[in-house]
């Protein structure tokens, strides 16, 4: 086979290539929808010492359904690494799929035991200065896909072995 015939086979099958796209799945690709924040850590002298690691939670549920367990894992979210406790505002991003988290919240894991999300330290809406809790959902739309200053404030005197 000449030259000639090799660079026209070749431009032929670059330009069918043009023209030809792949209809595979290439997985789930990125979420372009999520919610950051500050974990605003109190005082860490007085963090105590069988916390081990801290996370950040969103949740599609309120305090009254965990608290009476009704949770499952489809209702929960939570940041794939631990919070730098190394910081004082350590900041987290939490990819979520759109909808309304009606619970964002700072959890704790004891040394040498398994994470429980249920061990809350300190919640988005909660003011340390009037001890109050403010439950206000946050809302992930097409229009709004990022939610951003969702500060967690939190309080060592919330853990307990």
């Amino acid at each position: 086979m000449s030259y000639f015939r090799k660079y026209i086979l070749l431009f032929v099958v670059v330009t069918a290539g043009f023209f030809v796209h792949c209809e595979i799945d290439h997985g789930l690709g990125l979420m372009k929808s999520e919610i950051r924040g500050r974990v605003i850590l109190p005082d860490m002298s007085k963090r105590p010492d069988y916390v081990e690691s801290v996370r950040v939670i969103a949740t599609t549920k309120n305090l009254q359904d965990l608290q009476d367990g009704e949770l499952t894992l489809s209702d929960v979210l939570f940041t794939n690494t631990a919070i730098d406790l190394g910081k004082e505002k350590p900041v987290y991003d939490l990819s979520a799929p759109l909808g309304t988290y009606k619970l964002i919240a700072a959890v704790w894991k004891k040394r040498g035991k398994p994470w429980d999300y249920t061990r809350f330290f300190g919640f988005y809406g909660f003011d340390p200065e009037t001890f109050k809790f403010d439950f206000s959902p946050v809302v992930l739309t097409e229009e709004q896909p990022v939610a951003k200053n969702i500060d967690i404030y939190c309080d060592w005197s919330f853990v307990s072995p």
